[in-house]
């Protein structure tokens, strides 16, 4: 959800009905702490496109936006939103729609010097390109596999690779 820190989200609506869609994408709205990928376990997706931030963003995180741990290692990168709190980095007030919530004005231009070219399929801010959700008609078969902090070779369009571990859930009975 929105507000949950400094964090990478995986974020779903699930209609859980074969005539509606699933919508999904992956969030660095709030900030990043790891790598994060979503695919389709399906054999034969729709579409073949995967929202993925295989990198590991900590890295290259500008200074005044890291997130450091008692021992100052950098533990997450904190959105421009978290880091300096702004009208204009957070997309409020008078900034608070798509024509005024403009990453190019901003005097630090992580978000799309490294956040989107690294990771071209995540939202990187509030009104961030709407190509980076997902929504998915039918359904498939057998869910969706989270996966934390992917190997860099998980490619976005091959749903069927299998990751390092998931996380499933089913409706109780």
């Amino acid at each position: 959800h929105a507000g949950a820190g400094n964090t990478s989200l995986a974020e779903f609506t699930l209609t859980g009905s074969a005539t509606g869609a699933d919508n999904y994408d992956i969030s660095l709205v709030d900030g990043f702490d790891f790598p994060l990928s979503v695919q389709l376990n399906d054999p034969n997706p729709t579409h073949s496109v995967n929202a993925a931030c295989q990198v590991d963003l900590r890295s290259s995180c500008p200074a005044g936006q890291q997130q450091l741990n008692s021992a100052g290692q950098v533990v997450g990168c904190k959105s421009l939103c978290s880091a300096y709190g702004t009208a204009n980095y957070c997309c409020a007030g008078p900034y608070a729609s798509p024509q005024a919530c403009n990453n190019v004005n901003w005097d630090t231009n992580y978000r799309g010097a490294v956040l989107k070219q690294s990771c071209p399929s995540v939202y990187g801010y509030a009104f961030d390109d709407p190509s980076s959700d997902f929504n998915v008609v039918p359904l498939p078969a057998s869910g969706y596999q989270i996966t934390f902090c992917p190997a860099k070779t998980v490619p976005n369009a091959a749903p069927a690779t299998v990751p390092t571990f998931s996380i499933t859930s089913q409706e109780p009975r």
